[in-house]
């Protein structure tokens, strides 16, 4: 009964040194630890990775100038001269009245009446002087002609040391043909047959030495048969 009596007390002892009544009792001087707040459940920050900077206090190397070369001088293209073509230069044969010149092998041409020089013909006054002839042009061809155009005709004159051109006089010459009754260039030539016809060009005058270029040309050919350079035989001036 005591043992226990005993073990009672000492319980008893024990459980007044633990209570809150004990504790506040060993003084005001004594400060109690606050609880701490309970931690939550926080995140570290990021790392952040440093990046190194560039140092820009550094003077930068300095580079050797570059020379620049003169500008050379551009040569000048020559001016592209246009390019004639050279005349090609034909001998004058030397003819007499009634003389048959050929032309090749494709014509024979003669004159046939002595050329006229006039200031009128056939009712018509001429700009300067009309140098009449009446001719006899064969075609020696295997062909039939359908004229002879009158590009086919020029006559030509030595006036002040110049070669001077002159196209046929078309109107004068049918008219004259056609008073005297003689055939026209424009007249259908058989092979093998011959035209009579008259020439008439207005020139300026008296000249040095008159010739004749005669270059057949056919209405469907590009260019001539043949070409020849007939001296005029000695001229009438009637006035």
């Amino acid at each position: 009964m005591k043992i226990k009596l005993i073990v009672l007390i000492i319980i008893a002892a024990v459980l007044a040194a633990f209570s809150p009544a004990s504790q506040n009792f060993r003084g005001p001087n004594r400060k109690s630890t606050p609880k701490s707040a309970p931690t939550k459940n926080v995140l570290p920050p990021p790392l952040i990775k440093s990046t190194a900077i560039p140092d820009f206090t550094e003077t930068p190397e300095t580079l050797e100038p570059v020379q620049i070369p003169e500008p050379t001088e551009i040569p000048k293209v020559p001016e592209i001269l246009e390019i004639t073509e050279t005349p090609e230069i034909m001998e004058i044969l030397p003819a007499q009245l009634g003389q048959k010149i050929n032309c090749g092998n494709k014509f024979q041409f003669t004159f046939y009446y002595q050329p006229l020089m006039t200031k009128s013909n056939s009712s018509q006054v001429a700009k300067g002087k009309f140098l009449v002839s009446r001719v006899l042009i064969t075609n020696l061809t295997d062909r039939t002609l359908e004229g002879i155009p009158a590009r086919s005709f020029r006559l030509h004159g030595i006036i002040d040391g110049v070669d001077q051109e002159y196209k046929l006089h078309i109107a004068n010459s049918f008219i004259t043909s056609d008073r005297w009754d003689v055939g026209l260039i424009t007249d259908t030539i058989q092979a093998g047959s011959m035209l009579d016809t008259f020439l008439v060009f207005d020139v300026p005058g008296k000249a040095d030495n008159w010739y004749l270029k005669f270059e057949p040309i056919a209405k469907s050919s590009e260019g001539p048969f043949c070409r020849v350079a007939i001296q005029v035989p000695k001229i009438n001036y009637v006035d």
